[in-house]
């Protein structure tokens, strides 16, 4: 027997052993090896960036690649059959690069708001340097809960281009809707209200506050990223605890557990946290488009007396018994709004840091920013996104649907939160194309829906590269996150099987347990196991009186068998079977920057257990929470939450009778699927 043969059989009996045992075998490494693995799989460097031509995580990728992804390492792309055994390993051991985006040019990459700032100060000149200068504008900017916020300062940087009416309404169109969609004035004069603002509260001044009711489907999703950039990036702000070191000082009642303090004692962090946000958005417009083509909107809202007649129509036609919705065209009859090009997200950075106080700090900048996402994603594309054009980004009683969550969170606006797509009918070929979440996001979401079983939330969501989730209620969206990586990564051998399933479902999107052997070729394409199309044949296909078949069994055991023998030649013959064991505690912390009642920030300690929890749960605060918790981890349970919780319980207890599970602009019932702010 030759050493090839040898290594053949090894890798082989190993996943056979693998397969007699539980279908997760789970090997815990030291704790110092976990950590290290998962502050790696952090690190988001712009030289790595660079040095591997790889696209900035959450970067959509382009078609072509879509099946079949290069390998990250390689300089030379390879033969399109050829397995991604980078990918793989890159899969197992953590590694978080993404696949190049042909599109996007060279010099067009994600770097530190620092090296902006360094070089603005240098007096680099650029696109988005000295070059854009301000001009003042004869508009009048008032700042009455965003009849006019935008351009407080009576100022409109230079560079920037007037969109005409019929252009605004248009856009306008897509975000807040038209016909039967056609939004309520009171919805969108909270819209025009909200600006950019961070909390004054010592424990949490990284936290973005909430002043209008509506926008928290586009603030908790930027305050997931901001929390990225000051725990997760470039490898330098924070260092967190394990679950472990984290459980056992809560056990012994040490304070400082009860909130991130070392977030708000960073030495930094006050006079860097509109670096941060500025860094967040430029992840958001970045991983929007695969051109390296960006948009950056100023927005003016109506003057006080353009609203005010329009609140005197709303009456009248109240009073006649009419609807209280408006065209878009009159809600936005004299509003203004400008647009700046760039070709370098760097620059789009430079721009906002440059022009933070226009164009981030006043009202309506919340609602610019959701028009920059839509213009460099184009309409077009927007639309197609979606399962339904006809549905506006932000619906009934101002609620971010789901399309603009998924648009801050993976840069597509698509309708779910499954991982990949469906077909809605028994045929393909003539059923609706049901489109959800494509790849593994930075920032995952979970919501409390998914758990009245309103929705499907698919593994992409529940395991992030980062320990951040946008938590979805039925009438607001908060953040959810942990300081210890490890809390959100998915175990070798369980991504393996979720790889086999994702590739399977897309012929068997019903789940009858078979595919017709039509559809091998593609299905071993979906799998990255094409080049073993003629062994497939023989190991896969079943031959039955009515056609030949493949039986998700033998799909799966071929596919497991196959990743296997790959994962052990990358590891040069050693043990193939390597998985990482999620912390059985952990803390977890929940944000919710609504004013008021908060900002409010709360820790809770989460411990898993092997019980059933389905009929275990008490009439409490944290009963909801646990719901959506257990989505993600099974039967978990809230053993310890601290006082603010505690006293947050009556509250939102009370809240939620009196309102009916309504949100601040009168929301979704409690058992709705939607939710607000």
């Amino acid at each position: 027997m030759n050493d090839e043969d040898a290594e053949l059989e090894r890798a082989i009996r190993l996943s056979l052993q693998e397969a007699n045992q539980q279908q997760v075998v789970e090997q815990q490494g030291t704790e110092d090896e976990m950590l290290q693995r998962a502050i790696q799989l952090s690190l988001q460097t712009a030289e790595s960036e660079s040095s591997s031509k790889a696209a900035p995580p959450g970067a959509p990728q382009p078609p072509q690649q879509q099946q079949a992804s290069q390998p990250s390492s390689s300089a030379q792309p390879a033969a399109p059959t050829d397995i991604n055994f980078d990918a793989i390993l890159a899969s197992a051991t953590g590694s978080q690069q993404q696949p190049s985006l042909t599109d996007k040019s060279p010099d067009d990459t994600l770097v530190p708001f620092q090296q902006v700032v360094e070089q603005a100060r240098g007096g680099s000149e650029d696109d988005a340097g000295a070059a854009v200068k301000r001009a003042k504008t004869t508009d009048s900017a008032q700042d009455d809960r965003g009849r006019a916020g935008s351009a407080a300062t009576g100022e409109v940087p230079e560079g920037m281009e007037r969109l005409t009416d019929q252009q605004l309404v248009e856009v306008m169109k897509v975000v807040l809707g038209e016909g039967a969609n056609n939004p309520q004035l009171d919805d969108v004069i909270r819209w025009l209200g909200q600006g950019l603002e961070f909390s004054s509260e010592e424990r949490t001044l990284w936290g973005l506050k909430q002043k209008q009711g509506g926008p928290c489907g586009v603030l908790a999703p930027l305050q997931c990223f901001i929390l990225k950039q000051i725990l997760f990036s470039h490898g330098q702000q924070h260092q967190p605890p394990s679950s472990a070191a984290a459980a056992a000082a809560a056990a012994s009642g040490d304070a400082s557990s009860d909130h991130p303090i070392s977030l708000s004692s960073h030495p930094r962090l006050e006079s860097d946290r509109w670096g941060h946000l500025i860094e967040a958005i430029a992840q958001l417009i970045y991983q929007a488009t695969s051109k390296s083509a960006y948009r950056v909107v100023m927005l003016q809202g109506p003057k006080g007396q353009d609203t005010e007649q329009m609140q005197a129509m709303v009456a009248a036609s109240r009073e006649g018994g009419g609807s209280d919705q408006l065209d878009v065209s009159i809600i936005m009859a004299g509003a203004k709004a400008w647009v700046a090009s760039f070709t370098r997200v760097q620059d789009v950075m430079a721009f906002y840091h440059k022009h933070q106080d226009t164009l981030l700090r006043p009202a309506p900048s919340v609602l610019a920013l959701v028009l920059s996402l839509v213009l460099t994603r184009t309409i077009e594309e927007v639309k197609g996104d979606m399962d339904d054009a006809t549905v506006p980004l932000v619906g009934r009683f101002g609620h971010c649907s789901q399309e603009l969550v998924n648009l801050l969170l993976i840069g597509k606006a698509t309708s779910n939160c499954f991982d990949g797509q469906k077909f809605l009918g028994d045929d393909p070929s003539t059923g609706m194309l049901l489109k959800g979440v494509d790849r593994e996001p930075l920032v995952g979401y979970l919501s409390e829906v998914e758990a009245m079983r309103y929705l499907e939330v698919g593994v992409h969501y529940k395991h992030p590269i980062h320990p951040l989730w946008v938590l979805g209620s039925p009438n607001h969206y908060t953040t959810l996150f942990s300081l210890d990586p490890t809390v959100s990564k998915l175990p070798p051998n369980v991504k393996m099987q979720n790889d086999a399933t994702q590739a399977f479902r897309q012929f068997d999107p019903e789940q009858f347990g078979f595919v017709k052997s039509d559809n091998l070729f593609a299905l071993l394409t979906a799998a990255n196991l094409v080049q073993h199309f003629e062994e497939a044949k023989k190991h896969v296909v079943q031959n039955t009186q009515d056609g030949s078949i493949i039986l998700w069994h033998d799909f799966l055991e071929f596919f497991r068998t196959k990743r296997v023998m790959e994962r052990a030649q990358q590891a040069g013959g050693a043990s193939a079977v390597s998985d990482a064991v999620p912390p059985r505690k952990m803390t977890l912390y929940h944000f919710d920057g609504q004013d008021p009642p908060g900002p409010s920030l709360h820790r809770f300690l989460v411990e898993l257990s092997d019980i059933d929890q389905t009929f275990a749960q008490g009439d409490r605060y944290e009963v909801t929470l646990e719901a959506a918790l257990q989505t993600r981890w099974p039967n978990c349970l809230i053993t310890e939450c601290d006082a603010s919780v505690a006293a947050f319980a009556s509250s939102e207890m009370e809240s939620r009778m009196r309102s009916g599970g309504g949100g601040q602009g009168g929301g979704e019932p409690a058992g709705g699927p939607a939710a607000g702010g």
